[in-house]
């Protein structure tokens, strides 16, 4: 009966029920198309070219599968990236630092990746296996979310 309770009730139990879906941000899947295609279109730049070149098919797949593993580690460092900006968004007085120095690490983040990457495959250390592997972690990693979604509207 009282206000006072209904108050204490909408402020309380009612309130964390509602705020519960939204407590953790997430990217829509939709968006992480958007992501991608860019990156996509640039990775297949690379394909195109030396499908257009006249490389023989083997070949082709290599540079595919190295594409497609370059592109992955790009969703996986920019999933990185969503998952530390919804960690430190409490707001406070430092929220433009806080946000410059996500981005900065970003940056750092796959400039060393890149060049890793880089300098691996120019010493011949990244194999076809190597680039399936980075395939097969970034599918687990996006199906496993997927998964974790489901498993939520189902309760």
């Amino acid at each position: 009966g009282s206000s006072e309770a209904f108050t204490s009730y909408v402020r309380g139990p009612l309130a964390e029920e509602l705020a519960e879906p939204f407590s953790r941000f997430r990217v829509p899947r939709a968006y992480w198309a958007v992501l991608a295609a860019p990156l996509a279109s640039w990775e297949l730049c690379w394909v195109f070219a030396i499908t257009q070149s006249g490389a023989p098919i083997p070949a082709v797949l290599w540079v595919f599968r190295r594409r497609v593993a370059i592109l992955s580690l790009d969703l996986i460092a920019i999933k990185l990236m969503v998952v530390v900006c919804d960690y430190f968004a409490q707001p406070s007085r430092l929220n433009c630092v806080k946000t410059s120095c996500i981005w900065a690490g970003l940056a750092l983040f796959l400039f060393i990746l890149w060049q890793s990457w880089f300098l691996l495959d120019a010493a011949g250390f990244i194999s076809a296996s190597v680039a399936s592997s980075i395939i097969v972690v970034t599918a687990v990693i996006f199906v496993g979310e997927v998964w974790v979604d489901l498993t939520s509207l189902c309760r």
